[in-house]
């Protein structure tokens, strides 16, 4: 369902938008802000915005048993008609109950070969909880067990993550993330790891933990430092 109140100025050929509600099963919304029609330079059209947008529940393919609830976002974007490209700007989305910041980026085109998709996101903190409470349990499922089952705590910081998807159907992903005063048992059995600050990557199919600091705590309470420790998974 879509209803929208808008106004339009031919002369300079924007697009106001005063309230602008989507439904769906997947995500409701109320947005406002305005859109220039604008003709590019081989002569097909575009649209460029910018709009403020509110009262934020997303639930996509009935991923989360409770919607997720977001107090508002700034779209900016460019849609060319032909060819068929979707550029997004830039996307901030604020969630004040979680304290979470994002920003995103992305590009979307089709063309006789295919889709062509990029996306590049950064957040500037979220909790253990809070990850998973926007994990889906569908995406990437055996990961997600594993942070529910083994990280009992930790904070993230500066968090950036990439995906790519070309013509060939190839996906590539990225990820990147500082993790500080976080506990958690790299296997079943193994000693608790407490107090570990590090930098965590992964490149497409490669992966990396650095520990700034890390206790390993033993029978004998002595305490095992990995500070200064790398580990791949190539």
């Amino acid at each position: 369902k879509l209803s929208t109140y808008f106004t339009y100025e031919p002369k300079s050929q924007v697009l106001s938008f005063d309230s602008l509600l989507f439904e769906s099963p997947d995500i409701t919304l109320n947005a406002e802000g305005d859109t220039v029609i604008q003709k590019n330079e081989d002569h097909g059209v575009s649209l460029v915005g910018q709009f403020i947008v509110n009262d934020i529940k997303a639930n996509p393919q009935n991923a989360y048993e409770i919607p997720l609830s977001l107090d508002f976002a700034i779209v900016d974007f460019r849609f060319l008609v032909e060819p068929f490209e979707i550029q997004l700007k830039q996307l901030y989305v604020n969630d004040k109950v979680r304290g979470i910041h994002a920003r995103m980026s992305a590009q979307v085109s089709t063309d006789s070969e295919g889709w062509t998709i990029s996306m590049d996101s950064e957040i500037d903190q979220i909790s253990s909880e809070s990850l998973l409470a926007y994990w889906p349990e569908f995406f990437k499922p055996k990961p997600r067990q594993w942070v529910k089952d083994n990280i009992l705590q930790a904070e993230f910081s500066e968090i950036m993550f990439s995906l790519r998807y070309d013509t060939q159907k190839h996906i590539r992903s990225d990820l990147k993330l500082t993790f500080n005063d976080m506990s958690f048992r790299p296997l079943p059995g193994f000693p608790l790891i407490k107090k570990a600050n590090g930098v965590y990557s992964s490149y497409d199919h490669r992966l990396a933990v650095s520990f700034q600091n890390a206790l390993i705590a033993s029978k004998k309470d002595e305490n095992l430092n990995l500070g200064g420790s790398q580990f791949v998974v190539l």
